[in-house]
């Protein structure tokens, strides 16, 4: 479709874009995808943390902002969204894999309590500085890494690395790690 006014979609609890089911906006208007909304705002969608998932199996395209709220997590597993409005995945994972991409940028940092990526054709990319804080984990065992950013994981993180056979992980961005990290070497 071609529009300028933004498409909001809002589920109380989670929301999932079907694989096949593309969103494309040619015109210039937003698209929002929330889950774990609060049932109460709309012009600046509040989400529940705890409640909610965004799983995302197609490609969302805007010439618009997009922006991604989940209560409890995003998950991103085909197709590829570039998120340049709002992130947040409240205190659930952001998972990336089964060859989805997800392009964080944003302008901001983002942090993360949690990013797994599990599959080898998954891509975490952007430009945004990208946080996982104390306390949080990453659980890496194949997939991508890239981007212009940064990525840090926080004293009191924890990253875990590797899959078992031919997975990969791939790193192309500046990893700045002051938490413990955990790896088994790939047997493949």
């Amino acid at each position: 479709y071609t529009r300028a006014s933004d498409l909001l979609l809002l589920a109380e609890n989670n929301l999932t874009v079907n694989s096949g089911a593309t969103i494309t906006n040619s015109g210039a208007g937003g698209i929002s995808l929330v889950a774990g909304w609060d049932g109460a705002s709309t012009s600046t969608p509040a989400v529940t943390n705890g409640t909610g998932t965004v799983t995302i199996n197609a490609s969302v395209a805007t010439g618009g902002q997009i922006s991604v709220l989940g209560g409890n997590g995003a998950t991103f597993a085909g197709g590829t969204v570039s998120v340049n409005g709002a992130y947040n995945p409240g205190t659930g994972t952001t998972t990336v894999g089964g060859g989805g991409t997800l392009n964080l940028n944003t302008g901001s940092t983002v942090t993360l309590p949690s990013l797994t990526l599990n599959s080898n054709s998954g891509v975490l990319g952007g430009s945004d500085n990208i946080t996982i804080g104390s306390g949080g984990t990453l659980t890496w065992s194949a997939g991508t890494i890239s981007g212009t950013g940064t990525l840090t994981t926080q004293s009191g993180s924890t990253t875990t690395m590797g899959g078992g056979g031919s997975a990969n992980q791939i790193l192309s961005r500046t990893w700045n790690n002051s938490g413990s990290v955990s790896f088994t070497p790939n047997s493949g």
